[in-house]
């Protein structure tokens, strides 16, 4: 995602412009036409489906054979068993990823989608039937110059994901309980979604399991462990608890002044109104320990993003995924207020792996790798919630 390139004033009246519009005509959108890369998926209420299960070429379905790198170098094979019939859903956002030179990407499933939604979406697969869209997202060259997305532009992205989301609840739902999964713009765009068509509404609240939005910036009270967005919907505090939302943005070290993530101040959402931020604070729930604490990390990074982490020691990893055990811990900071997921190293000066770097500068933190860094976790995370709404 691309730095900001407009003043706050201008970036709070450009997002109560964008608001106005995308509150009043949520679902106005209509999806364009089949392309020749998402031929035979798109249904018959015209929604382009990226992942859903069944589909041949999905994404979401991947490999998930991985090597675990030890201190030290030491190398072992995991592969996780076959996935059963997972009783819950997950629907999944990706990130910006398109470089497409509009504000808007169409609807092709270029490979840096395809890429992100194995990433980030297909290790949830043992544990939840995963859903992922299309959108026509903001693109890079928009998030780069957000101060020229007009509300119509914001409108298409969120429109898009708004009709998925109800198609769906009609026609594939089947009652059964669901978490929501986005990281960046992902999160942006299911922020906005889940005050507008969730939190009000008590029969899609009662089958929401869990929201996971990383590198979003959702916001709470400054006091209290309320969901802040949103009336109905607190942050997790344990486990097992569902109905909640876990929310963080990780640094290495405190977020500096003008970075994106962390801070309320500079808190940016252009599909949702969230320009007063008094009394408000970024949440931070930390996946290694929800309850609070620090924990241990489980990065799940696949092999072919490594070079995209600045990462270039891939010898002897011939695995679609690469682990680093024990490598990483974290826990929740908050200072001069700045929120954030404080990550770090665990064995110091003896650690011999690559460690991940800060590839987009200070400002960003690890926000690249927001998700990837606790993979593992969340994964773990949402087969406890997924028992807990069983139960």
């Amino acid at each position: 995602m691309g730095r900001l390139a407009f003043s706050s004033r201008r970036r709070r009246s450009f997002v109560r412009a964008v608001v106005v519009v995308v509150a009043a005509s949520a679902i106005a959108c209509s999806s364009p036409a089949a392309t020749p890369s998402n031929s035979g998926r798109v249904d018959a209420s015209g929604v382009v489906w990226l992942c859903r299960p069944g589909l041949a070429d999905n994404p979401c379905a991947a490999d998930l054979t991985a090597t675990a790198v030890g201190l030290g170098g030491s190398k072992s094979i995991q592969t996780p068993p076959p996935a059963a019939d997972p009783p819950i859903d997950c629907f999944y956002v990706y990130p910006t990823v398109s470089t497409q030179p509009t504000m808007n990407a169409n609807l092709a499933i270029d490979p840096a989608i395809s890429r992100a939604a194995r990433a980030q979406a297909a290790p949830f697969s043992p544990v939840c039937r995963v859903y992922a869209p299309m959108y026509r997202q903001l693109t890079h060259a928009a998030v780069n110059d957000l101060w020229k997305v007009t509300p119509d532009q914001a409108k298409t992205a969120y429109g898009d994901i708004v009709a998925a989301f109800e198609d769906y609840l009609a026609n594939y739902n089947q009652s059964r309980g669901f978490v929501l999964i986005g990281h960046s713009q992902g999160a942006w765009v299911l922020d906005a979604l889940i005050a507008n068509e969730i939190d009000q509404k008590p029969a899609r609240r009662a089958l929401l399991v869990s929201a996971i939005l990383v590198g979003g910036n959702v916001a709470g009270p400054a006091t209290g462990a309320d969901g802040g967005d949103y009336a109905n919907i607190p942050a997790c505090t344990s486990p097992g608890q569902i109905g909640c939302v876990v929310a963080y943005s990780t640094f290495t070290e405190e977020p500096p002044s003008d970075s994106w993530f962390g801070r309320i101040v500079n808190r940016y959402n252009p599909f949702i109104d969230r320009t007063n931020t008094s009394g408000k604070q970024v949440i931070c729930v930390n996946p290694a320990n929800v309850g609070g604490g620090t924990g241990v990390l489980e990065p799940h990074i696949l092999t072919e993003e490594l070079m995209f982490q600045g990462i270039t020691s891939q010898s002897g990893i011939t695995t679609p995924w690469v682990t680093y055990p024990q490598e990483y811990a974290a826990h929740c900071e908050s200072s001069e207020g700045a929120v954030w997921l404080q990550v770090d190293v665990l064995s110091g000066a003896n650690e011999t792996r690559p460690v991940i770097p800060e590839a987009n500068g200070l400002a960003y933190g690890l926000h690249n790798v927001d998700i990837a860094i606790a993979l593992g976790n969340l994964v773990e995370l949402v087969r406890l919630q997924g028992a807990g709404f069983q139960s």
